[in-house]
């Protein structure tokens, strides 16, 4: 058996669920969380951090896209990192910036001093889903793998957008903004010592070794090349940046906004929207784990799920004054059908072979992250602009009609790549 064959295959469990994968993939799950909540919490708490420092809407942007961009620019890095040091000491690495980030945020005192923190958060987060991804790989079965990216997105960044909405908001209305994130930087010193102390990079009698000698730094980086020449990359790339992000890019930055500019809902009303939307988007992730398995194809799902979320951001962009049910109702109806993104990451995964597993998915991260930070930066500069000259309503409405256009490219480049059946497996 080679080495990508046997890492490949997971160990043995009798049919019966394995306690030791189940442990470690609930340190995966958590580790995922953190950067979730650090995504997710600026929705909550900007209105406030804004009003404190009377800052524009496009220093919000900047600050959102700031860690989005920062987050990506670390994504083929780590990549390296995990295919040459393993999953466990990334994640541990990693989590020093972390901890940094919203200790930072919380003594700012001015946006210069946010941005910075934010800054930390991404690159902190930098290895929180790729790592747990290339674990996965390596411990999993191609079939299950949709499954256990759904559970991780689903149930570990769930559970940190969940915290991340009337939780958090609570808490800010109690404590103080800055209160919360102190709060977020203990939780992040207690879930990276969990995974440290429980994560590993291989099943049981499976090392390294097995693959040979330890692939060299320069190595590793010279393996990009065969990354970047592998077919249909870049169209998978535009399809996860332009795509993939949508509904990410509006409720990690402006859904808050949103519902306070346009429906005069205040920190608690807000957090209480965003949790709806939250729980939709747990459920239409775990929703989307199995379904490729179930059809054994994955394209037919993402173009569904896509062209789903197009249809709603347009249809945000048309109604000229939506109540604020129907705007909330069509919000959470975007949170179900806009977490496609688990099923396009087993697509995504199946277009390399496992030594270059965390490398071609962090390439593709990037794209990914990088398309978030740029809708947030740019939706910044939109609303800041015609809010000044406009009603604020049409500057969200042309926001919309943006996020319907760009998906709408992505759905022209992603319907080019063929279809990567589960049952086919990963490529050795």
């Amino acid at each position: 058996m080679s080495g990508d064959a046997a890492l490949a295959t997971p160990p043995a469990t009798g049919g019966r669920p394995n306690m030791r994968l189940c442990v470690m993939t609930g340190s995966l799950c958590a580790v995922f969380m953190i950067g979730q909540l650090y995504r997710y919490a600026t929705a909550v708490v900007a209105p406030d951090i804004a009003r404190e420092m009377n800052l524009a809407p496009e220093v919000l942007g900047a600050l959102s896209g700031t860690l989005f961009f920062s987050f990506a620019v670390m994504q083929i890095p780590v990549g390296i990192l995990v295919d040459r040091f393993g999953t466990r000491w990334t994640i541990a690495g990693f989590q020093v910036l972390a901890l940094a980030g919203p200790l930072v945020v919380a003594q700012a005192q001015n946006a210069r001093e946010l941005i910075l923190g934010a800054a930390l958060m991404g690159i902190g987060a930098g290895a929180n889903l790729m790592a747990p991804l290339v674990a996965y790989a390596r411990w999993f079965p191609p079939a299950r793998y949709a499954t256990l990216v759904a559970i991780t997105i689903g149930v570990g960044g769930g559970l940190g957008q969940v915290i991340a909405s009337a939780p958090l908001a609570r808490f800010a209305e109690a404590y103080g903004w800055r209160a919360t994130y102190v709060a977020i930087a203990v939780l992040v010193a207690v879930v990276a010592s969990i995974a440290v102390a429980l994560v590993r990079d291989n099943p049981p009698g499976i090392d390294r070794r097995i693959e040979g000698a330890p692939e060299t730094l320069g190595g590793a980086i010279r393996g990009m090349r065969e990354v970047l020449t592998t077919a249909n990359i870049w169209r998978m790339a535009g399809a996860s940046a332009l795509g993939a992000t949508l509904m990410f890019a509006f409720r990690t930055m402006w859904a808050g906004p949103y519902l306070a500019d346009i429906h005069g809902l205040d920190t608690v009303g807000r957090g209480d929207a965003l949790l709806l939307v939250t729980l939709a988007m747990l459920a239409g992730t775990l929703l989307y784990g199995p379904l490729d398995r179930i059809f054994d194809r994955r394209k037919a799902i993402v173009m569904t799920g896509l062209s789903a979320t197009v249809a709603i951001f347009a249809l945000l962009a048309i109604l000229p004054a939506p109540p604020t049910w129907l705007a909330l109702s069509l919000l959470v109806v975007l949170g179900a059908v806009g977490t496609f993104d688990v099923v396009l990451l087993a697509h995504e995964r199946a277009l390399f072979p496992h030594r270059l597993a965390g490398r071609g998915l962090t390439t593709i991260n990037t794209f990914h992250f990088s398309g978030i930070a740029s809708l947030q930066v740019g939706t910044g500069l939109v609303v800041g602009a015609l809010a000044a000259i406009a009603v604020p309503a049409d500057a969200y409405r042309l926001c919309f009609a943006l996020f319907a256009g760009l998906g709408v490219i992505a759905l022209l480049l992603y319907r080019k790549v063929p279809d990567r059946r589960p049952s086919a497996g990963f490529d050795g």
